[in-house]
């Protein structure tokens, strides 16, 4: 079954889903979610893919959570060394989180505010 992506999140290649960033040649600044323009320097931007590996920098449980969702449930900041950039992400887990913990992307299935199935993003912890 096809399902729907925010192509300026998500990019799908060789079967797996990766993150679409942003990054500017002329300050090196990498920004998530992508922008067609530099907020640092105001250069045009170009299109990168971000790896799918990072480590959980920030974050926080929510207890009491907006309509629908199930709390309680975690989100916060990955940063993404080999790109130098930090992204904001719902965490598959609320448990046995630390600070400096390596992350990987995964995708999972949402329902969107159209009540449309979709294909969004979490980081997971990576278990030895």
């Amino acid at each position: 079954m096809l399902m729907n992506y925010n192509p300026r999140i998500l990019k799908k290649v060789n079967d797996e889903f990766r993150l679409v960033a942003s990054s500017c040649k002329s300050c090196n600044k990498t920004f998530f979610p992508k922008v067609d323009i530099c907020t640092n320097c105001g250069n045009k931007t170009e299109e990168i893919l971000l790896d799918t590996k990072g480590i959980l920098y920030s974050y926080t449980i929510a207890r009491v959570g907006p309509l629908g969702y199930q709390t309680p449930y975690a989100f916060g900041f990955v940063y993404i060394p080999k790109n130098d950039v930090l992204v904001y992400s719902l965490l598959t887990e609320y448990e046995n989180l630390s600070i400096g913990m390596e992350m990987e992307l995964v995708t999972c299935e949402i329902t969107n505010e159209n009540g449309q199935k979709e294909v969004f993003y979490k980081f997971k912890p990576v278990r030895l």
